[in-house]
């Protein structure tokens, strides 16, 4: 140490003047690597950063931006791994390009456009070569007509390889989360370093070279087998030349070069395409309320005052003699009853800016809200007040089941008309048939009775604008995904977002899987004095973030807590609520174990009156008998197990009989689409348990696709219902518990997971999970629902052994005793 004692701050200043000098002489020398060259961006002026948000709608613009970040950068970091190990992760497709795969006009014209892409390069390299000086090239018009190409619009089909991927074809298709409609960025296995005189070293591809690679769409997968067994397959892809980017996209888009003749015989990934027009859909109309735009949510989300919707006594009459109308026909036999908390939902809160409706699973959200959209209608007609109304979820599968259940609503007053004309006569308003509805922008048909409304330039011979369209009527429904009523502001009013008034009414529906700048999006045609009816669940899944915001210390994000879904951000206002009760899907155990341990929070007194169970069917396995057996509709299986992660070999041997058994034509015989379903949450142990049965999966006899799977993430189970659901918990390591235990012990998950089953929910999980002791507090809390299903719920004890040598107990709720499991 004494060397180091001389030291002086003049000794130390001279040295880092010396090691700068030195840097910068390398930095000066070193020509760069252009593979690995970093472009300039734009970073925000950080004299200016504060930390914390000036508005809420400063929040919501850091919320956009810091996703798209963070979504972004995954996606890079992800790209770094080889596309084989992407295979195994779901993330990639490893295919080949051969021309006997193709049809033969797509590779004569293929090899055509290669021969063009030459010339062109040919003729480019002459112009420059004769004209050194010149700042563009420019081909003369024979030159441009004779070596232009576009691979735009080209269908290719391209074989899946597994070839160096550890796992077979069957595995790869299992894997994969590439699904039709897609967007896909195509671009060669490996690549070379293109400057002058570098040498042919093949390397793989970098994450900034794909984001600007050639993009296409999935449009399917083929697969042929033989024995069950995937042999071939190929993704039958569509080139679609990418367009956008620039200053504007703020990140959110890379335009794409030309797209590029396919090589015979060369090796090609298939990866997500990078871009996210949505986000920068949201990310417009934060920047729009930066800058004042008016948004009706959004004022009421700011406490910005804004005028009260106007309904006057005609119109809560008009909604009034609605409800009485329905109770007419229940007691002349033709309709069901209402709960209380329905009635209140169709017959009042006609002139609320804001209405809260928390439907928890099965209590019937969709359905009701048309009969309450219908009443306000009615109400609006009565008081001759115009009453356009958008309904709205973020995805257009459920957007097209709310509309379906208005639509099933309009049919069934029709036939009430037809059948009871007297009560009809009284009650009901004749207009209320004839109200056009819409579909903005569809995927695929529209039911009967809906109008679709295409992009202003797909629309047909004489048909008029879609705002013209949805003005034309002074009462319509309009069904649209946010994205949807973007796009038709955006059309027509190209400049503005904002102030643009179409909608009386905003229906936000599984709002809980919403977040504010969508919502926010959503609501850009509702008039200022227009009402807002939010109808959710925020016990069940929330909307997907990338960033963890929950453990983001900025107080912006304490303050405004922007990256929450729009039914919990609402909460907090205290606005009108209701609260439905009944459940009509669940049986009577289910419902109470979740009124117990989850809605009792809520003050909601969640219930069923289905008793429906299983039916008998005796095994040669006592095991697999004693966890179907129809007295007890709440099974647990726990097993000692203790060595899993993603994937666990042991639960999925563990429940193969008991599939087996719910699959069997000869027994159970439930099918993958309405009957059984399987909950795991991660990929590979979905692929493993796909291939392992059969059974659970139903397959395309044309194509050899996987068309419908009864297992799937919790994710995908939301708003769908099976006779029996399965969960498997797959996780058993210990440590890795700790670490992951937020994904999996989520409330939320779980009661997603438990609430889609009709008549048998089994649990499998190791003990490990039910012992979890985490210091984090919101792992331990959430650990709890899991805990008291099996300790307070699952009581009894209905098998215990050994299977592939661990010991399995099966535990079943208590049966016969509607007073078992009181509190």
């Amino acid at each position: 140490m004494a060397p180091y004692r001389e030291s002086t701050p003049d000794l130390l200043a001279g040295f880092h003047a010396r090691r700068l000098e030195a840097m910068e002489r390398i930095a000066h020398d070193f020509k760069g690597n252009r593979q690995t060259a970093q472009t300039a961006f734009d970073l925000p002026d950080l004299a200016a950063f504060e930390q914390r948000a000036r508005t809420l709608a400063h929040a919501l613009d850091e919320f956009v931006t810091i996703e798209r970040h963070v979504e972004l950068s995954a996606w890079k970091r992800e790209r770094l791994a080889q596309p084989e190990q992407r295979v195994l992760a779901g993330q990639t497709l490893v295919v080949r390009y051969l021309e006997e795969d193709q049809e033969a006009e797509v590779a004569a014209r293929n090899r055509d456009n290669e021969a063009r892409r030459h010339l062109n390069d040919t003729y480019r390299a002459a112009f420059k070569e004769a004209n050194p000086a010149a700042k563009q090239v420019k081909l003369s018009k024979e030159q441009k007509e004779e070596s232009d190409w576009s691979q735009d619009g080209m269908r290719f089909r391209l074989r899946l390889e597994s070839a160096g991927v550890a796992c077979e074809l069957d595995e790869v298709i299992g894997l994969t989360t590439l699904k039709p409609g897609d967007w896909l960025v195509l671009y060669t296995r490996v690549t070379y370093d293109g400057r002058p005189g570098a040498p042919r070293t093949p390397f793989t591809p970098t994450a900034k070279q794909m984001l600007y690679g050639m993009r296409v769409e999935l449009d399917r997968i083929t697969v042929r087998r033989e024995g069950g067994r995937a042999v071939e397959a190929f993704a039958e892809v569509v080139v679609r030349e990418a367009r956008g980017g620039g200053p504007g996209s703020r990140g959110f888009v890379f335009g794409g070069g030309k797209a590029v003749p396919l090589t015979p015989g060369l090796l090609y990934t298939l990866d997500p395409d990078p871009n996210n027009i949505y986000g920068l859909w949201s990310a417009k109309v934060a920047e729009g309320l930066v800058a004042g735009g008016e948004n009706t949510l959004y004022a009421l989300l700011a406490g910005v005052e804004r005028p009260m919707p106007i309904w006057p006594d005609a119109g809560a009459a008009g909604q009034a003699r609605f409800l009485a109308g329905l109770d007419a026909l229940r007691e002349a036999g033709a309709l069901h009853g209402f709960e209380p908390s329905k009635r209140e939902f169709i017959g009042g809160h006609g002139a609320a800016p804001l209405l809260l409706v928390q439907g928890p699973p099965g209590t019937g959200k969709s359905y009701s809200t048309a009969f309450a959209l219908f009443a306000r209608l009615q109400g609006a007609m009565a008081a001759d007040q115009p009453f356009r109304v958008f309904i709205t979820c973020k995805t257009h599968a459920a957007t097209d089941v709310l509309l379906k259940n208005v639509v099933e609503v309009r049919d069934m007053l029709g036939g009430f008309a037809t059948k009871y004309p007297a009560i009809f006569a009284a009650h009901f308003d004749r207009r209320l048939l004839d109200v056009p509805l819409f579909r903005l922008r569809p995927r695929g048909e529209v039911a009967d009775g809906v109008v679709p409304l295409p992009k202003d330039d797909a629309r047909g011979a004489g048909q008029p604008k879609a705002v013209e369209s949805i003005q034309a009527d002074q009462w319509a429904v309009v069904a649209a995904t946010p994205g949807g009523t973007y796009g038709l502001i955006k059309e027509r009013w190209p400049k503005d977002l904002f102030g643009h008034h179409l909608a009386d009414c905003l229906v936000l529906d599984e709002a809980s899987q919403m977040n504010l700048p969508e919502a926010a999006m959503a609501a850009l045609p509702l008039g200022p004095d227009g009402r807002i009816v939010v109808v959710g669940d925020h016990r069940q899944m929330p909307p997907i973030v990338k960033h963890d915001w929950a453990s983001e210390p900025r107080r912006s994000f304490q303050e405004f807590r922007a990256f929450e879904s729009l039914f919990l951000t609402l909460l907090p206002l205290a606005p009108p609520m209701i609260k439905f009760e009944e459940s009509f899907r669940l049986h009577a155990d289910m419902a109470e174990f979740l009124r117990r341990e989850v809605y009792a929070q809520d003050g909601i007194a969640y219930h069923s009156r289905r008793r429906d169970v299983l039916a008998a069917h005796p095994t040669t396995d006592d095991f697999v008998t004693a966890v179907l057996a129809p007295d007890h509709p709440l099974v647990v299986i726990v097993h000692d197990e203790a060595a899993s992660q993603v994937r666990n070999p042991f639960e999925q041997r563990l429940v193969r009989p008991i599939l087996a058994a719910l699959a069997d034509p000869a027994g159970y015989g439930l099918d993958p689409v309405e009957g059984l379903g399987v909950v795991v949450p991660h990929r590979a142990q979905r692929a493993a348990l796909q291939e392992e049965v059969p059974g659970l999966t139903v397959v395309d006899p044309a194509t050899g696709a996987i068309l419908v799977s009864a297992v799937d993430t919790v994710e995908r189970f939301q708003g769908g219902e099976r006779t029996v659901i399965l969960v498997g918990a797959t996780e058993s390591d210990r440590e890795y518990l700790l670490v992951s235990g937020k994904f999996l012990l989520d409330p939320r998950r779980l009661t997603v997971a438990l609430s889609r089953a009709k008549r048998k929910m089994v649990l499998v999980a190791a003990r490990s999970v039910f012992e979890v002791f985490s210091a984090d507090q919101e792992t331990f809390a959430n650990a709890q629902l899991w805990k008291n299903l099996l300790r307070r719920t699952c009581t009894v004890l209905l098998w215990a052994g050994e299977r592939d040598g661990q010991r399995v107990e099966v535990w079943g709720n208590p049966s016969g005793d509607p007073d078992a499991q009181s509190d």
